[in-house]
Parts: structure tokens; sequence; C-alpha cells
């Protein structure tokens, strides 16, 4: 058969008989598609491995690549053309094909795209039979060990052949009517990267890469070169006519080189017209990636030709890339172009075009990686001058990230910026600094209390959602910036925030400095106790020293907040000195008027964690106690002599019985602390209601603790007394049931779990005592908090864009009174739904707030199911309504789980 424009295509080594390329492909397609055994397999993996020879040179780990390319060279002296099929043929072996091109194909280049889609079809028809060694894996990706060294022998090989092609003057053709060695390869691989075949494209793409980086390494040695030579020029004509034939012969080299760099910046610019401005943009985001990697390389190594806008809009357009490992290498490589003195005024348009984008990247990257590289590089943009005020500003507010990494990163940027400040302030009083560290804490402050101003989106406060122990954004963000601040100590903080105005002067720190400062000493004290430092407790012990004065100067209730909590963290066992003692004694005092003080909910769970934290120095416990029971007895005398119940009286009396058992102070005297409490259960006031259950459930749950731990075991008084008190909270709870109120459902169910938790404590034959701890909720309870619980899930499905699913109440548990008003839940869940969806999108605090309200009564309601409080009919639907919540129902499930198995949940 006659050949035509197509290739010859063998499915062995090259053997230089024309063969008809139809035939060829009609044989190999009437194989048998059964699937090779594995010795088949190894048979065909070592033929494809040993026919030929520059392949399996590259594979030889004791091959050098200079020597491999020598090789190929010197073939091509006495044989040309099979020389160049030969590589060409590697080149379809690296790329998983193991047919071959002949000598005939290399003289006909201009067919190469034709005779590369033959093969690619006859790759994709036999490779479900097992007779190609490529497919969705290829040498150059393989994680096989034989392959393994081809990714590091592949780009040093190709760049030892491209110096040795330009060494060897094989770059050019001798005359115009012949092919030089590389533009045959430039065929070829131009060919190939446009192929259809993933593998293909990557394969020969990463070959003219490191072509172009081999050419561009050259090309800035010789302009090295020349700008010597044109030295030297110079200098031979100072000389006069005594250097002539110096003069004459650099003049030649000069001219020479400056040809040869001509002819390779003509090469580089094809390479990249044919081949990169295609691939960068490949639906593959590994050869994007290459693509953005390699152009990086090109534009350090030889910035007067590539750092230029042509070449530079390739990088501002991959920064918009949907793959983040293109973003991100496209981000890597900024930072040493702006590192370039001589070339950054070339980046002012890039800058001005692109800069949008790297801030939207910096706040709103799906890729937490990304983000934190590009808060590094906006070190760099700032230093250039490239970003306002307003703009750094922005960027700073990353410290209030949710993810450490960005954090960090932005953490790094806020100490280059509180450098420029300090330079700033120091130029500007030269040699008027009076306290020097005074001024550099003035300026941290007002950089910090800045930021702390700024409206953002804050990430929720880690470790819950509100209460003592929480560690707000502020406190993360104090957190992150610590490891960047050199010379910072703590008495250096307590100096600037102890000084009165006449000492402070224009260093005085105004109250939002204050708190800023107080914010990054908490941090600073955290750090210092959790790293175990050998100062942290001469620190701890400053601090403490200074926090009487500090709650009494700066009485704002944040500060006061901010105060407390560092208080709450430091570790007091190692203060043991009776002077260090003596003092913590005082500030226990001044703790506790703190208490008695204030009326915010948060300060006054702060101060009594605080003092609790004090009892852990067990040189302090009877004098902390002590001063607690003061405390409590002082707030019960206040409600007992109460006409009308006070809001504040009742927090103070539920955060004190909650630190510390005082249920023995609940009922003395006439009336008792517990009746006027309970009375205020009929209270019209929702909050004082909600604090009422709070005080009583602290109560029950230390009369519980005390029986169940008792060593003589129970007391059948006692235990009658704390039933007939439940009975009596219950019995005035129950008409206040009908409210959709979550704090009180969640109260009837922790008390009756609570309660459950003596009747294993109970012998079997005390039947009566028995069956008051069992007794489960009435249906009409149970309803109700069958009817909180959809509430609650039903407004987070609704804010989170969740379906909620249609529940059917078990029947035996039903009653008119309650199906009625289900029905009018169910009615104004619909009108809520319609005025939600004309609404805008809710904020993170209803989303987080609605996330809590679920998970509260949940978490009640999964405990009063373990306790058997609640019918087993109820798991099936609980664990329908559960689901909504994700992955919040997934940890509870997981806390629930065992508990669901043992009352024959499914």
């Amino acid at each position: 058969m006659e050949r035509s424009n197509g290739a010859q295509l063998q499915s062995n080594t090259l053997d230089g008989r024309k063969r008809g390329k139809t035939s060829v492909i009609a044989a190999q397609r009437k194989r048998s598609k059964t699937a090779p055994s594995a010795s088949e397999l190894e048979d065909r993996h070592n033929e494809v491995l040993n026919d030929n020879e520059i392949f399996t040179s590259l594979l030889d780990p004791d091959s050098t690549a200079s020597t491999t390319a020598a090789d190929v060279l010197d073939a091509f002296q006495s044989s040309p053309h099979d020389t160049l099929a030969e590589l060409v043929n590697c080149l379809l072996r690296i790329a998983g094909s193991r047919h071959n091109i002949t000598a005939f194909d290399v003289q006909d280049s201009d067919s190469a795209r034709d005779t590369l889609a033959q093969i690619q079809e006859n790759l994709i028809t036999t490779d479900s039979t097992g007779h190609a060694i490529g497919g969705a894996t290829y040498p150059l990706v393989s994680m096989e060990k034989h392959f393994r060294t081809l990714r590091k022998t592949l780009p040093s090989f190709v760049r030892q052949l491209t110096n040795q092609i330009v060494d060897r003057e094989l770059i050019v053709a001798p005359n115009e009517d012949e092919q030089s060695f590389f533009d045959v390869v430039e065929k070829w691989i131009s060919s190939m990267s446009a192929a259809n075949l993933r593998s293909f494209r990557h394969s020969a793409t990463t070959f003219a890469l490191q072509c172009i980086t081999a050419f561009v390494d050259r090309i800035a040695a010789l302009e090295s070169e020349i700008s010597g030579c044109n030295a030297k020029i110079e200098s031979a004509q100072r000389k006069g006519n005594t250097a002539h034939s110096r003069q004459t012969q650099l003049s030649h080299t000069r001219d020479t080189k400056t040809e040869l760099v001509q002819t390779l910046k003509t090469t580089v610019g094809n390479l990249i017209d044919e081949i990169f401005v295609h691939r960068y943009r490949d639906v593959d985001w590994h050869i994007r990636t290459d693509c953005i990697k390699a152009l990086g390389d090109w534009m350090t190594r030889l910035p007067g030709v590539f750092y230029d806008g042509a070449y530079l809009r390739y990088v501002g357009w991959q920064l918009s890339d949907p793959a983040h490992q293109v973003r991100m290498a496209a981000v890597k490589l900024l930072p040493a172009l702006y590192a370039m003195d001589d070339y950054v005024a070339g980046l002012r348009h890039f800058t001005s075009k692109f800069k949008a984008r790297l801030l939207e990247m910096a706040s709103s990257d799906a890729d937490s990686s990304v983000r934190s590289k590009v808060l590094f590089l906006a070190q760099s943009l700032r230093e250039r001058g490239f970003l306002n005020e307003g703009e750094v500003k922005t960027l700073l507010l990353n410290l209030y990230d949710a993810e450490l990494r960005v954090r960090e990163a932005a953490a790094a940027l806020f100490a280059g910026v509180l450098d420029e400040r300090w330079e700033n302030h120091v130029s500007q009083y030269k040699k008027k600094l009076g306290h020097d560290a005074v001024h550099r804490i003035k300026v941290l402050a007002q950089l910090f209390a800045d930021l702390e101003r700024t409206p953002s989106q804050r990430l929720a406060p880690i470790g819950g959602v509100s209460g003592f122990g929480d560690t707000s954004a502020s406190e993360v963000a104090a957190s992150s910036i610590i490891p960047h601040l050199d010379n910072l100590d703590a008495s250096r903080i307590l100096q600037a925030l102890s000084m009165d105005d006449q000492s402070a002067g224009q260093n005085r720190l105004s109250s939002e400095e204050q708190l800023a400062m107080l914010r990054v000493l908490g941090a600073y004290m955290t750090r210092t106790s959790s790293d175990k430092q050998q100062s942290a407790p001469g620190c701890c012990f400053d601090f403490i020293a200074s926090a009487s004065k500090l709650l009494k100067c700066l009485n704002s209730v944040p500060a006061t907040v901010s105060i407390l909590a560092t208080l709450h963290k430091i570790d007091l066992c190692s203060l043991t000195e009776q002077f260090q003692l003596d003092v913590i004694t005082n500030l226990m005092s001044d703790v506790g008027d703190i208490f008695l003080g204030f009326r915010d909910e948060q300060v006054l769970n702060l101060a009594a964690a605080v003092m609790m934290h004090m009892c852990e120095q067990q040189l302090l416990i009877t004098v902390a106690q002590d001063k607690m029971a003061q405390i409590f007895n002082t707030v019960r005398l206040e409600i007992l002599h109460e006409i009308r119940p006070s809001e504040t009286s009742l927090l103070r009396i539920a955060t004190m019985t909650f630190a510390n058992d005082h249920s023995a102070e609940w009922v003395e005297d006439q009336p008792t602390l517990f009746d006027k409490v309970v009375s205020y259960i009929d209270e019209e006031l929702p909050r004082h209601r909600k604090l009422a259950c709070r005080g009583l459930l602290a109560y029950f749950l230390w009369r519980v603790q005390r029986l169940a731990t008792s060593r003589f075991g129970i007391d059948h008084n006692d235990l009658k007394d704390v039933i007939d008190r439940r009975d009596l909270v219950l019995q005035r709870l129950e008409s206040r049931l009908i409210d959709d109120d979550e704090e009180l459902v969640c109260f009837v169910l922790d008390l009756e779990t609570m309660m459950a938790r003596l009747a294993a404590l109970l012998p079997s034959t005390d039947s009566c005592m028995l069956g008051r701890l069992e007794r489960p909720l009435a249906a009409r309870a149970q309803k109700q908090t069958w009817r909180v619980l959809c509430s609650k899930v039903s407004s987070f499905a609704k804010i989170n864009h969740k379906k909620m699913p249609h529940l059917e109440w078990p029947e035996h548990l039903g009653d008119d009174t309650a199906d009625n008003a289900e029905s009018e839940s169910d009615s104004a869940e619909g009108i809520e739904a319609t005025q939600g969806r004309q609404s805008t999108m809710s904020t993170e605090d209803e989303r987080t707030n609605a996330e809590t309200a679920a998970c509260r009564v949940a978490k009640s309601v999964a405990r009063a199911l373990l306790a058997q409080k609640l019918d087993r009919a109820v798991c099936r639907p609980f664990d329908q309504v559960m689901a909504v919540l994700g992955s919040d129902y997934d940890i509870l499930n997981k806390q629930v789980s065992a508990g669901f198995a043992m009352i024959g949940s499914t």
C-alpha cells in the first residue's frame, strides 16, 4: 500500500520498513480484548522500556543527563532522521504511548499533527485492552517505582540537550532549504502540545517549558558576556591605536553573541506563541500550574525581557483561576518580582489593574492557604507604596479570621505596619521621647484599637457561644500578634495602663486604647503561662499586684471583663510566697466588690469564676470560700427583703449558687430563699422567670450531688424533701409551659433528668420513691417540649435555607389542646417563613443565636430521652429533627448514640 500523509505506525521498535498505516491499525484493533495476565503485562512493560534507548537512559539512575544529551547529538551527526525519530518516540513513551514514528515521518514534519492524531486514536482504542501503558496515568506522573526518577531526569536532560544544541550550532539550519535539529523538535512538541490527550499535552508542554528555561539562562549569560565585551571595547578605545586589533576582536565576539541572542529570543518567542499562550489556559490545572511556575522562573532569570506587561498579565489572569493550586502558584511568584528594586516601577500598571483582585482574594478566597500567601504578599505591596491606609486596615481585619494560618499572615503584616508607625513616631518627636517603651505601647495601642473599632465579620467565640471560659475574637486577634512583637513584656503594658494623666502626658491611653492593651496583655499572659517560661511566675504576680488598681481605674464593663478573664487564666499554684498570698487575698476582696457592684452578666460570671479559680490554691481555699459565703449571704438578704424581684439580685444568686454549694442557705430562715425564688416563677417578666429557674436548677444540682456522693448512703428524709420541692416547682411551672419558652422547657427536662440519676442509687424495694423519681413527663408536657424543639430547629433551618422534614407525632401521646397549639404554631411559622423570604440575608449573629437555641433544647431532649423521661416513640422523630443541624447533629449524635441504643432507638 502506498503511504499517504499519515504516519507509519509500528507496534515494536524502529525497523525502517514501510507499512501501511491502515493495515497496522486494523491489525491492532483485531487483537484479543481479553484482559492480559500479570506476566504478559510485565513482558509488555519490559518491551516498552527497552525499545527506546533515550527513554531507557532517562529511567536509569546511573545515567547522567549530559551524557545522554551528548549521545543523542552524536548520533544525529551520523543518522539525523533516525535520531530525531528516536527522540520523538521517547517523548511518546513519556506520554504513555508505545507507538513509534519513523525517519520518514520526521522528514515529513508538516504532517506531524495528522500523525499524532492517528496515534491518539489508536492509543485510545487499545487502552481498554491493556496494550497501552498510558491512560489516566502515564510515566511522567506515574507513582510506579521505575518511573519516579523521570520527573527529575527529564527537566535536566532537556536543559542539557538545549544547551548542547546551542553549543553545536544546531539551533538554526545551515541553509534555508533544510531544517535544523531544533526546528524538527519544535514542530513535534508544538503538535503534541495541541493534542486531545492530556498525557500528550502535559509531556510536550513540560519539554517546551524546560527548553525555554534553558534558552533564558543562555540569553542571560550571553547578555552578561556582551556587557563585559562592551566594557572591554570602551577600555580599548581609550588606549587608541595600540589596542586596535584587540578592539576588532572584541567587536566581532560581541556581534556574534548579539546575533545568537537575537536568534535565541526569536526561538523563545516562537515557543511561547505556539505553546505557552495556549497551554497556560489548558483544561488541566496541572498544566496551567506548570506554565505559571515556569513564567515566574523566566521573570526572575531574565527580567529585562519578561518583566513586561505583556507577560505580567498572564500572572494577573491566573489570579482568577478556578483551581486554587494555580492561584497559589501565581501568588507565590509575585513576592520575588516586587523584591527587584530596578524593575519595581514596571509593576505599577500591573498592581493598579489587579490590586482589587488581590484584596478580594485576601478576604474571601475559598482556600485559606491562598489567603495567607496573599497577606504575605501584601507586606511587599505596602513597602512599595502600592497600598493606601484603608486597604491596609482591610487586610489587617484578617486578624479576626477563623483560620490560624490566615491570622498568622495578618499578624506579620500587622508587625510591619507597627514598625512603620513607630519609625514615623520617632521621626516626629525626634529626641523628645522620655519613656521609649511607653511611647511604643502607645503606638501599638493606637493601631490595635483602630482595628477594634472597625466593623467587620468577627469569628465566633472559641470554646462556646457565651459566658466565661470563651475566647473572644479580640483575644484571638491579640494572641496572633504576640509572637511578632519584639521586646514586649507585661511590665511595660502595666506601666502604660497605670500611668495617671499627669505622668502620662501625650502618651495617655484613651479608653479604647486601654481596652485594646488589656486584650494584648491578656493574650501575652496566657501565652507566657502556657509556654511555662521561667519568667511566668514573675509576670503573673506583676499582673495580680496591679489588678486591683486596674479594676478601680478602668471600671468599664469591657475593661473589667478583660481583666477578670486574664485573672481566670493565670496559674496561681506557682505563687506560694506569703507576700504573694496576701496580695491575692486583697485582690479577692476587690473581685467580690466587683461582683456586688456590677450588673452585667458576663462580669458576674467571670468574677465568680475568678473566686473559684483562687480556690485552686490550697492555701487560699478557706479564705475564698468564706468570701463567697459572705457575698451569697449579702445577696440572699437583698432578695428576702425585696418587695418585687430584682433582675440583678436573681442573676447574682443564680451565678453564686452555680459557683459553689450554698444549698443549705437556700432553706434557712422563714420565709426561705427557696420559697421566695419559687414565687418568682409566676412573674410576668420572662427574664425574671428564667433567672429564677436558673437559680433553682443550681440549687437542685447541689442537693442531688450531695445525695449521690454521700458516704453514708441516701438519707430518705433529704430525698423526700428534694422530691417534694421538685413537685412544688413543677406544679408552679405547669401553667407556664404553654409558652414557647426554651429556657423553661430546658429547665424542666434538666431537672427531671437530674432526678432520674437518684433512681439508679435506690434499691428496687423502695417502690414509692422509685415511682416518683422515674415518673415520665406528662403527655401534654412532652408535646410542648416537642413543639419548642421543632420551633427552634425550624428557625435554624429557615435561616440556613434548609428543609424541615414533615414529622408524625406519636398518636398515643397527643391531645386536642396540644394539636390546636401545634396548628397555631404551624400557622405562625408559615407567616414567619413568608416574612423571611421577603427579608434580606440573616446576619452571622442571627445564625449563631438560632444554632445555640436549637442545640440547647436538643441536648436537654437527648438527656431526657436517655433518662427515659420522654416516651421512646420520640426517638425516631427526634432523629429526623436533629438531622437538620448537620455537623452539629453529628457531634451530638456521637454523645447520645450509645444511650439511644440502650433505649431501643432505631
